[in-house]
């Protein structure tokens, strides 16, 4: 259940034609691929957050090895946080992370006070009937991802409505069963200064 790369691009893309991005955050992301979109989109550096060890050669991006669950207080604020096809994992200790039930409503509001006034998430959850899978993930029903988004305002959804973003839906369903799209959410902090 990977978040669709090209819905990522198109939100980054629409993002920073629109507003001043100076600093970005990228939340889990091993291959980096997310911390490279955002430099190429001009954000000047970029902080990663990861819970395991990772490696990163490029002079605009450090790597915070930190579980933001234990204590986010003291974090520098950003312009632009993306967190795509992880907030689901987070409390299932797949990645070992501690067992909590509510770990990804945890995460979501340290991603909160990561951000800026003003500032935007771009997140990805699978959406269908509501369920966890093991240990690997939730699928979020539309309750769950209001408790996710709280206080945050929806600014645009990204969907991959091409066949082979069809082919993943129907791969997805046939492998979990219940699992619906995984959309790219374009979220703003509604907190003001």
């Amino acid at each position: 259940m990977e978040s669709n790369d090209k819905c990522v691009f198109k939100a980054l893309e629409w993002v920073t034609c629109r507003f001043p991005m100076e600093n970005g955050a990228d939340i889990g992301c091993e291959s980096g691929v997310f911390p490279a979109m955002q430099l190429y989109f001009g954000i000047r550096k970029v902080a990663i957050y990861e819970i395991r060890p990772i490696e990163v050669d490029h002079p605009s991006c450090e790597i915070r090895l930190k579980n933001l669950l234990e204590n986010s207080q003291g974090e520098p604020r950003f312009n632009l946080v993306t967190c795509l096809s992880t907030l689901e994992h987070v409390g299932l200790g797949r990645y070992g992370d501690a067992l909590s039930p509510q770990g990804d409503i945890q995460l979501a509001n340290a991603l909160k006070a990561l951000l800026k006034p003003g500032g935007i998430l771009i997140l990805s959850v699978p959406l269908g009937r509501p369920c966890i899978l093991y240990n690997a993930a939730r699928i979020y029903s539309s309750f769950r991802l209001k408790q996710v988004i709280n206080g945050l305002k929806l600014l645009r959804v990204y969907r991959d409505r091409t066949p082979m973003g069809w082919a993943r839906f129907f791969a997805a369903h046939l492998q979990y069963g219940r699992c619906g799209w995984q959309p790219v959410f374009v979220l703003q902090n509604e907190v003001r200064p």
